[in-house]
């Protein structure tokens, strides 16, 4: 049975990679019934590189062992990333059919990802509402005395 794991910056995404220059559908990687590995570029802006070679769009390439697989400039573990034993359906699936579960190490990250989201989004509402105090202050006792 064959697995895919798609990759890049957009939410709905298996692998989710919170890097500016990594599109929002970067690549796709494919583990083969055969035991095989392919890595698909979904033509991508700062494209996906194997061994410093840019792979061309929609083009599959068969990995080996050793490999190194670069995502714009991010640099990724591909063989860390293999399927496990587990089965379930992949949510972006209609009508999903039962496939290897891919590593927590997906749901790691996207949760890292929302949680520095949360922290930013909450420093920028500190940062803003500190703003406006010191305008409110600035003009009640420096302008207006």
């Amino acid at each position: 049975m064959n697995t895919t794991l798609r990759v890049g910056r957009a939410p709905d995404n298996d692998l989710v990679l919170d890097d500016p220059k990594i599109s929002k559908y970067h690549l796709h990687l494919r583990w083969l019934a055969s035991g095989q590995v392919e890595v698909e570029d979904m033509e991508s802006a700062n494209g996906t590189f194997v061994n410093q070679e840019k792979l061309p769009a929609y083009q599959a390439r068969t990995l080996e062992g050793g490999d190194v697989l670069v995502l714009a400039e991010t640099p990724l573990d591909w063989a860390s990333l293999g399927p496990s034993t587990s089965t379930k359906p992949a949510p972006h699936e209609e009508n999903a059919t039962p496939r290897p579960a891919i590593d927590k190490k997906m749901s790691i990250i996207r949760h890292r990802n929302k949680t520095e989201g949360i922290l930013k989004m909450g420093l920028l509402l500190f940062l803003g509402v500190l703003f406006t105090f010191l305008l409110v202050w600035y003009f009640n006792f420096v302008v207006r005395p």
